[in-house]
């Protein structure tokens, strides 16, 4: 899945994992799930933090919530 950049700024921000559960009616465990599976787009990690592109996300729902391609070694 290739997303497109950003039309908004607000697209652009990076947001935290309680904001993506918001979004997809999660909680925050079945959230992190998602990543551990790879079945959800995966976080830039800032130090120990946790956080995503808004527009890959929503990209990533336009897309029917599938896993994202594995990337090669």
């Amino acid at each position: 899945m290739k997303s497109e950049p950003p039309q908004r700024l607000e697209d652009a921000q990076l947001i935290t994992i309680q904001d993506v559960a918001a979004m997809l009616r999660l909680s925050v465990r079945s959230v992190r799930r998602l990543v551990s599976k790879g079945e959800l787009v995966p976080p830039i990690k800032i130090g120990r933090a946790a956080r995503w592109r808004k527009h890959e996300i929503l990209a990533w729902i336009q897309d029917g919530c599938a896993p994202p391609p594995k990337k090669p070694r």
